[in-house]
């Protein structure tokens, strides 16, 4: 890599705003537990006490409720995590301090040693770069059920940023496709979801939550 951009920061805040364009290597405490995860919000206080001797890729970060994590790719095959990714807790100021804290930005260690990307050139073959236009028609949607939307992929691995009046039922998962899940009733009826990258809107589109056992769909169309 002949250049690159060394991040040693371990705001969270700073890292998001950093991952939202592209993602980030980093090193993480390969402990045991983290070995054996097999999915959901890994916050094992295990490998506070190991030493950094794995790498994963930050692809992006989301909320559970009220706990935030980070998105990552593992190197370890598609038996490891959720299909050869995982989710990491965020370490935050309402997080309690513990042998895990150490002022690492998340369990695990991550974010505690420099962070890496290759700076990305939009000159030469620029138009690589661009970002494919995006449609996603109306969609309905059951309670109790799962809504999965495939976003497309870029050249650049520029990220989406998805903005909605219910942001606990619409999850980004970082690697290019939206979830979205709720058994609350109190979310019946009509929602409003954009999809963005950087300050340009790429397409809005509007859920219909309704209470019937039938399947959802989804319709998207890239170009």
């Amino acid at each position: 890599m002949e250049d690159y951009h060394r991040e040693t920061s371990t705001s969270p805040s700073l890292l998001k705003q950093l991952i939202s364009r592209q993602p980030y290597t980093a090193g993480i405490a390969l402990c045991p537990a983290l070995k054996q995860y097999k999915g959901g919000i890994f916050e094992d206080e295990e490998c506070g006490g190991v030493g950094i001797n794995h790498s994963v890729v930050i692809v992006g970060y989301g909320r559970e409720g009220e706990v935030e994590y980070w998105i990552v790719e593992n190197s370890m095959g598609v038996e490891w995590g959720e299909d050869g990714f995982g989710r990491i807790r965020m370490l935050t100021e309402d997080v309690e301090g513990s042998k895990v804290r150490m002022a690492t930005g998340g369990y695990a260690r991550l974010l505690e040693a420099p962070k890496y990307a290759p700076v990305l050139s939009y000159g030469k073959g620029e138009s690589d770069c661009e970002t494919p236009t995006l449609t996603i028609e109306d969609q309905s949607y059951f309670l109790r059920a799962e809504l999965r939307i495939p976003l497309p992929t870029n050249k650049c691995h520029v990220k989406y940023s998805v903005h909605s009046d219910i942001p606990d039922v619409v999850t980004y998962t970082g690697w290019n496709s939206l979830i979205i899940k709720s058994t609350n009733m109190t979310h019946l009826g009509n929602h409003t979801i954009s999809v963005a990258t950087g300050n340009s809107t790429l397409t809005t589109f509007v859920v219909s939550i309704s209470d019937r056992c039938e399947p959802p769909f989804h319709n998207v169309t890239t170009h």
